[in-house]
């Protein structure tokens, strides 16, 4: 049992001091080192879809698109059974007051998308990427070309397509992937003009 000591001044613990989406984008960059480092599912899970909600959010208030909770993204009413689909694992997760002892079944791809969701709505929200988003959102363009069409505004022409894998980007572990990758950001934002 932990005992408190009421001499024990509570004003000289560490504190830090956050806005919305710097929680945000705190929680979305400790759930993206974790998937890198292959830990543990469930928080990385749970983790990805906190952020991913406090940034639907933030972006819902700018007058954006609130990533995968927007209405004009499913079939007229379907949003809320589609809302209810995403957030099925994130609520189990975190609460046990209405069903403590079910059971889930939990397929872990799910979170790649709330991962991936999140990395775009931060860069909606904030207008640039962040080196460990980079590296996530550049491994599902080399793993998932298809899903990862890149196209001009106009949605017309294609930015980049990734056709053949030269380097063999597919096979490099992940957390040797998100090193590279990291670094060839900060490398790239620091140097621009050298690449």
């Amino acid at each position: 049992m932990i005992e408190l000591n009421p001499q024990t001044d509570m004003t000289a613990l560490t504190k830090i001091t956050l806005d919305k989406r710097e929680v945000a984008k705190r929680q979305l960059n400790a759930a993206i080192n974790l998937w890198f480092d292959d830990g543990e599912p469930i928080a990385v899970h749970t983790l990805a879809c906190a952020a991913h909600e406090l940034l639907a959010s933030l972006l819902q208030k700018a007058g954006k698109k609130p990533l995968m909770f927007d209405a004009s993204l499913y079939q007229p009413g379907y949003a809320e059974e589609a809302r209810r689909m995403w957030k099925k694992h994130y609520n189990f997760f975190k609460h046990a007051d209405r069903d403590p002892d079910s059971l889930i079944e939990f397929p872990t791809a799910v979170t790649d998308i709330f991962l991936l969701m999140a990395v775009e709505g931060w860069r909606e929200l904030v207008g640039e990427r962040e080196p460990i988003h980079f590296a996530f959102w550049a491994w599902c363009v080399i793993r998932f070309p298809n899903l990862m069409q890149m196209k001009d505004a106009e949605g017309e022409r294609m930015l980049f397509e990734v056709k053949k894998d030269p380097l063999n980007l597919k096979t490099v572990p992940k957390s040797l992937f998100r090193k590279l990758f990291v670094s060839a950001f900060d490398q790239f934002s620091r140097n621009p003009s050298k690449t």
